[in-house]
């Protein structure tokens, strides 16, 4: 549970980025860049200079505003339909750019960093500082909160309302003054800072990042949360987030045909609630008979934050994994994956752990998230294995979960059926 709340967390974040752009009258299809450079930003900074987690995601954002400086001088400059189609083309050279990366650094006697296509691991900030899965989905959603609560606040101001004047008629805004280009740079600066945000809180929640995550699809889902859930309100994106993710979990049997069911939905929802579910006039209602609650609810999320550790501090990894592998078991879609633990201190076999396996896609990151299942002994001492049931073929990282006696997070590539990259991260 506490993972498919960071992912809703995560996702609602980069819908976010894309609702800034879209009351802005922009349509961005790489917000994807964004969340990439975020992640490898965020993920250098606390893997490589052993920096708090809470700086890791600032520089994720950081990173996200300067990433996105290209398109802002070309939304600026050129205007909407040049901004749409530069940021599709900006958002693969960026993941191309991404792949190509190798800046590995020293640390603990091994290297960590970005790896090029074997993609960028060890990001263990996490982990060494004592966050839990549940204070981790804890502290995104308060990063949800706190960014939903700044966009309505900004919403209120009078800088909300030009960027709302630019959104429904440019050329009036301009004719009473407001300066257009200003406008549209500052939204796309913010815009990449909460993709960014959202990278950065990605990279340390699986601690390992693959260039590929970060293709058309990513961006074209967090444009579908926006457009489903409706631009009257901030809080449109996350209902569209919400309703995705429910939907995935409730036919999970059927998982394979998400893409089809979620696009028909969102031609559905064109056709019959072009302003989404989250319209202005329902947003209004809303907002007019529940204004106190959602307040003491955005304050009650900030008191928890503080309650979250905010360490720093780097350790070496405390067990050593071999033999990390999965193979077909002969069922359709279903692999056997298995993981041998020894003590790095005197490698003797790591015996009663408790280990997760689960598994993602790299190509639609958290789209097609493998439930965590509980590995066993298999025999010899310090193996273990799972069985995992795959919504489909394709290239997949598989993530073994370690959390007693000690906690440590190990992935591997697996490539089940068709041609994959391959390899081991």
């Amino acid at each position: 549970m506490d993972t498919i709340v960071t992912n809703i967390g995560i996702a609602s974040l980069l819908a976010l980025s894309t609702y800034v752009l879209l009351k802005a009258g922009l349509l961005s299809l790489g917000q994807q860049a964004m969340f990439g450079v975020g992640a490898y930003g965020g993920g250098l900074l606390t893997a490589g200079w052993d920096a708090p987690l809470w700086a890791g995601w600032a520089c994720g954002a950081l990173a996200g505003i300067v990433a996105g400086l290209p398109l802002a001088w070309i939304a600026a400059r050129r205007g909407p339909t040049a901004f749409t189609l530069s940021s599709l083309f900006y958002a693969e050279l960026t993941r191309f750019g991404l792949a190509a990366l190798d800046l590995r650094i020293e640390r603990d006697g091994g290297l960590v960093g970005p790896a090029a296509l074997d993609g960028f691991g060890g990001i263990r900030a996490a982990l060494e500082q004592g966050w839990s899965d549940g204070m981790y989905a804890t502290a995104v959603a308060v990063l949800v909160a706190l960014a939903v609560a700044a966009l309505v606040l900004l919403g209120r101001r009078r800088s909300g309302r030009r960027i709302q004047a630019v959104g429904n008629d440019p050329t009036l805004a301009a004719s009473v003054g407001i300066d257009v280009a200003r406008v549209r740079f500052a939204v796309v600066g913010l815009s990449g800072a909460i993709a960014g945000l959202a990278g950065s809180a990605y990279a340390h929640h699986t601690t390992f990042l693959d260039p590929a995550s970060f293709s058309i699809m990513l961006g074209v889902h967090g444009m579908a949360y926006a457009v489903v859930g409706g631009i009257g309100s901030p809080v449109g994106p996350l209902l569209g987030a919400v309703l995705d993710f429910g939907l995935f979990e409730a036919f999970r049997p059927l998982a394979q045909y998400r893409m089809i069911a979620f696009g028909g939905l969102i031609a559905l929802l064109l056709f019959f609630r072009p302003q989404g579910l989250l319209s202005p006039s329902a947003v209004r209602h809303l907002a007019a008979a529940h204004r106190r609650k959602l307040s003491c609810g955005v304050v009650v999320l900030a008191l928890a934050a503080v309650a979250l550790p905010a360490g720093t501090g780097h350790a070496a990894p405390l067990v050593r994994a071999e033999a990390v592998d999965c193979t077909p078991t002969g069922t359709p879609l279903e692999v056997r994956c298995v993981i041998e633990l020894h003590w790095p201190q005197d490698a003797r076999p790591m015996e009663s752990a408790t280990v997760m396996v689960s598994a993602d896609m790299p190509s639609m990151p958290m789209a097609h998230t493998v439930r965590p299942v509980a590995a066993t002994q298999d025999g010899k001492p310090g193996l273990y294995a799972a069985r995992l049931v795959l919504p489909m073929k394709g290239e997949w990282v598989v993530r073994f979960g370690i959390s007693s006696p000690v906690r440590e997070v190990i992935h591997l590539r697996h490539c089940l059926g068709g041609a994959c990259q391959g390899g081991k991260p």
